[in-house]
């Protein structure tokens, strides 16, 4: 933006060595947002925003000046590039004459502090750490992080089907990694009923691949000088439903690190199992095993290994859900809205010709629905320990989880059914056509399914204790079921519409 009209229209597409990018050069610059995506950015809602353009590095840690314009085409600007500030209107200022008539609307600022650059196969896109000020709010100070002034660090992404164990191999074999996070799995505990082999294929066998290549590579640097205890660390991301909710076992939540485990349907015990794999590969010193390649001269194509002690992590988490979804399918937590989205024509025809019938949704069983993002937080403290060579330091207490395992959760509590009212509360949906739509069933376990336990909460003071040694307080901060749910289904139901 200029304190005038620009004088020509060539004012697009400025390269980063532009001089107008420096703050000397008297310039204030705007991102222009649609609503609600606007207003989400200011209060705090939106903490990513991803753009498809480098981010010049002369505007990290200036004043950004959040623009809200009337809607249109994604990825199409409804203003120039250069806009006089005469013609803005500013939410900020009620007696500002322009405030209501303008098409685009100063609604609050705030500051990249950070961006990084992620690419996929065949697009390279910016993704900014935003923090958020109201008008109100004094302006940021300054930061001494040795990264901030860093160019965008670049993260190329590749697809891996993990029950190719050749391409898996050949994968870590090129990237030599120092950590491996393991997220990936059958989650579904009905489908995991119906295709019982394959889905222990992907959460076991995938699972005793990585932990055996893990052992391979350690063994790897230590013949070849490197040290004997250089190979990746190993995070499996495990699930809370090893446990039963004391249904069997008399074993109740919340349930520790050290808890006595019962799963009572497969997927649990697929999970429980992966653990058991990552113990005794990774874990346990005494353990041989054998792996797809040779690790020493004369090896063969199947060498043997000991088992690397304290390289494998276990991290248990509850029902999660991701901030960034387009298919609300993809989390148990956010799939009850599709009962709120538009119909397909099809849907709509089948709708016209049969009476309504209302979606029943469980009430029984409580959950505990955490945000990928807050697990990703805790898991990057753990990744900063193990590479920074301070992780499970010595003077960690006894009651530390038992050497390999971490529970992580938000403690906020609620049923399904519960957490859907919330939902459409959150997207302003009416009460009434919620009660249309929808129905609770607390009456017990959901049927035709496969079995699940009413309550696992997770006990994660003694993760908070283990993270936190060294004096350093770590107990974590969970977003709120509210603010999560607004992130995670803004924009809804446009951004959720069915194909």
């Amino acid at each position: 933006m200029d304190s005038k009209p620009p004088s020509s229209s060539d004012e697009h597409s400025k390269p980063p060595s532009w001089e107008g990018w420096s703050e000397d050069a008297g310039l204030s610059f705007g991102l222009e947002l649609q609503s609600p995506y606007a207003e989400y950015l200011v209060d705090g809602t939106k903490t990513i925003e991803t753009r498809s353009y480098p981010v010049p590095a002369g505007l990290m840690r200036r004043r950004i000046d959040v623009l809200r314009s009337d809607g249109g085409v994604d990825g199409v600007s409804s203003v120039p590039d250069m806009t006089a500030l005469s013609a803005l209107g500013d939410e900020s200022n009620h007696n500002s004459p322009s405030s209501s008539s303008s098409s685009l609307v100063r609604v609050g600022w705030c500051t990249f502090v950070r961006s990084f650059r992620y690419v996929s196969r065949r697009l390279g896109h910016t993704r900014l750490r935003v923090e958020h000020y109201h008008e109100h709010f004094p302006p940021p100070a300054g930061n001494d992080d040795d990264d901030i002034d860093d160019p965008p660090r670049e993260v190329c992404l590749e697809g891996l089907d993990l029950l190719n164990f050749e391409a898996t191999t050949d994968l870590l074999d090129r990237h030599r990694p120092d950590v491996i996070v393991h997220c990936a799995a059958e989650r579904r505990p009905d489908y995991f009923e119906r295709a019982p082999v394959e889905s222990m294929r992907l959460n076991v066998e995938a699972t005793r691949h990585l932990a055996r290549e893990c052992a391979r590579l350690g063994m790897e640097k230590s013949d070849g000088g490197e040290g004997g205890s250089a190979g990746p660390y190993l995070i499996y991301v495990s699930t809370e439903y090893v446990f039963d909710g004391g249904s069997e076992s008399g074993v109740y939540p919340p349930y520790r690190p050290g808890s006595a485990t019962n799963p009572l349907n497969e997927y649990g015990r697929s999970k429980l199992e992966g653990e058991r794999v990552v113990r005794e590969i990774l874990n346990d010193p005494t353990t041989t095993t054998t792996t797809s390649r040779g690790v020493a001269e004369g090896g063969g194509e199947n060498a043997t290994v000991i088992g690397r002690g304290g390289r494998g992590i276990i991290v248990r988490v509850p029902l999660l859900y991701g901030e960034d979804c387009r298919d609300l399918g993809e989390s148990p937590a956010l799939e009850t809205m599709e009962a709120f989205l538009p119909p397909t024509a099809a849907a709509a025809a089948a709708v016209a010709r049969t009476p309504t019938t209302k979606k029943t949704i469980d009430d029984w069983a409580l959950r505990f629905p955490t945000s990928a993002e807050d697990v990703a937080r805790v898991l990057k403290v753990v990744i900063d320990r193990i590479l920074e060579g301070d992780f499970r330091s010595a003077d960690c207490p006894p009651s530390c989880p038992p050497g390999d395992t971490y529970h992580v959760s938000s403690p906020h509590g609620i049923t399904k059914y519960e957490l859907m009212r919330l939902q459409a509360r959150a997207m302003n949906i009416p009460t009434s056509e919620v009660d249309e739509r929808t129905v609770g069933d607390s009456s017990g376990p959901p049927k035709d399914s496969a079995p699940r336990p009413r309550c696992t909460q997770l006990d994660c003071g003694e993760t908070w204790t283990a993270l936190g040694s060294n004096g350093v307080d770590l107990t974590h901060e969970f977003v709120s079921l509210e603010c999560g749910m607004k992130r995670a289904l803004g924009g809804f139901p446009e951004r959720f519409a069915r194909m």
